[in-house]
């Protein structure tokens, strides 16, 4: 059995009793594309994409899980607010979400259908991404904005910690207020913004498509050899 992260690892060991033995962990990888832009292609990306000049950014589907609410609250407190970025598509149960997105007025961007080629772009221009899920089974936005040399804050809860490790900030999923104080320190503090774009690069730099692939049939051949050698008759 694979799992995408140790915490996924862990929930099917919870919840349905499996061997943790029988579960290889398999990351997933980072396309390529998700690298940090030029000067000049980021500008160029800001007049075609007629984004703002300070915002931070969600992606994600716009649902319960992703607990985007937390961020609209903490983003609602903020002294000298940016703009808000909500990259994602309606999700289930997503009325009062939107409900709440309405009452909090024009600096506020929804953009629900994107270009996947443009997300590149989108993470590059943005001064934070925030990810506050409640759960993710590995998480790609975190990852791909840090693969973009943009800081990143997530929060504490299931694989993001994990994906993340050392190189951007966690908070706590259900506190609001510590999330408006960590995305001002952020968007004040230019050396840990730039602290965090380094360690972000490296970090995503651990993860690609051909060592998940590599590591996939791996743990597939493992498996099929385990198979044949219990099938053998006991000599």
């Amino acid at each position: 059995m694979i799992a995408v992260s140790e915490n996924t690892a862990r929930d099917i060991v919870e919840i349905f009793g499996i061997d943790r033995a029988r579960i290889q962990v398999v990351y997933h990888g980072l396309s390529p594309k998700m690298h940090p832009m030029s000067a000049e292609e980021r500008a160029a990306a800001r007049a075609r994409l007629n984004l703002p000049e300070r915002f931070i950014l969600f992606v994600g589907t716009v649902e319960p899980r992703k607990n985007l609410a937390t961020l609209l609250d903490a983003w609602a407190m903020m002294r000298d607010r940016p703009d808000l970025v909500v990259v994602g598509s309606w999700g289930w149960l997503y009325e009062p979400i939107r409900e709440k997105m309405a009452r909090l007025g024009p600096r506020l961007h929804h953009l629900d259908s994107v270009d996947l080629g443009e997300l590149p772009a989108i993470y590059n221009l943005a001064r934070i991404l925030a990810h506050p899920a409640w759960y993710e089974g590995f998480g790609l936005p975190p990852l791909e904005a840090m693969g973009c040399g943009t800081p990143v804050i997530v929060s504490d809860r299931s694989s993001l910690p994990e994906v993340v490790d050392d190189a951007a900030l966690v908070v706590p999923a259900d506190q609001p207020e510590a999330w408006r104080e960590e995305l001002e320190r952020l968007m004040d503090d230019t050396d840990l913004a730039a602290d965090l774009r380094h360690r972000g690069i490296l970090r995503a730099a651990q993860f690609s498509w051909s060592r998940a692939a590599r590591l996939t049939w791996q743990a597939i051949d493992d498996a099929i050899r385990s198979r044949k050698q219990a099938a053998r008759p006991a000599p």
